[in-house]
């Protein structure tokens, strides 16, 4: 049987995750920041865009003038923000991307017979 002090002598610090470069924020890097001022830029050239198109005489509902510019600068803030595990969407579509290029193994026997 373990003892408490047995126990205490079991128990050890799980390292970190140490993170490289300057963070503006817990989690929020130079790449996240210049993905969410994308997302923003993008979202209010949208709002622009359409109202240009509203100027212009064509009748597009209040709705559809602020939700897709909505859509696309919460898109910049989704893609930035930290889950709660601390890595954010674009680090996982990094991580994707550098384990799709990896080479993969695939163990099969290819001289055995199907059938």
């Amino acid at each position: 049987m373990l003892t408490v002090s047995d126990e205490r002598e079991l128990e050890y610090i799980i390292p970190r995750r140490i993170r490289q470069g300057y963070e503006f924020a817990p989690g929020w890097g130079v790449k996240q920041v210049i993905c969410l001022l994308a997302g923003l830029v993008a979202g209010v050239l949208l709002f622009l865009a359409i109202r240009l198109l509203v100027i212009h005489h064509l009748r597009i509902p209040i709705f559809f003038q602020v939700f897709p510019p909505l859509i696309v600068a919460g898109a910049g803030v989704i893609a930035t923000m930290p889950q709660m595990d601390g890595i954010t969407v674009l680090e996982r579509i990094e991580n994707w991307q550098a384990w799709s290029k990896r080479q993969k193994l695939y163990l099969f026997d290819w001289s055995r017979d199907d059938w």
